[in-house]
């Protein structure tokens, strides 16, 4: 994920960040039902770069990084959350709640980093499932298999 970049004034100007992940979904579905529930479990890497003023600096930051300077930030995490998916014909709504857990900077403490709450509409193409593809004829053709006498 690639976050636009923003101003956090006054403490930071020209934050970006973005985030590599790679999650586990474990769908459940009910029968007859065309919803999909699933916890979701898994790895990331952070990234983020700003500026840091020092300026209204209430999370006591200057401990860690000096006024002025330009800071650039990476941690891994570990994502844990839960969603949900409900499939209309072709489409699905989705929603996923999010957090994302690491070692804080400079205090070596475990601390959720990053919540995020993610809603969307996808449209679902279906393809042929390659085990399809190499079926074999399956008593398609008639063939004679039997040799004239």
């Amino acid at each position: 994920t690639w976050y636009s970049p923003i101003q956090i004034n006054p403490t930071w100007n020209d934050v970006s960040a973005h985030t590599m992940e790679m999650n586990l979904n474990f769908v459940s579905s009910m029968p007859n039902s065309k919803t999909k529930f699933y916890p979701l479990a898994g790895l990331s890497y952070n990234v983020f770069k700003g500026f840091f003023t020092g300026h209204a600096d209430h999370l006591n930051l200057r401990a860690l990084y000096e006024p002025n300077t330009n800071v650039r930030t990476v941690w891994f995490g570990v994502n844990a959350g839960c969603g949900f998916e409900h499939y209309v014909k072709a489409f699905s709504l989705f929603g996923e709640f999010k957090m994302r857990v690491g070692v804080s900077e400079g205090y070596n403490d475990l601390n959720i980093l990053d919540v995020a709450l993610n809603i969307g509409l996808r449209y679902n193409i279906k393809v042929l499932a390659p085990h399809k593809l190499f079926s074999g004829v399956r008593s398609r053709y008639l063939f004679d298999l039997e040799s004239p006498d």
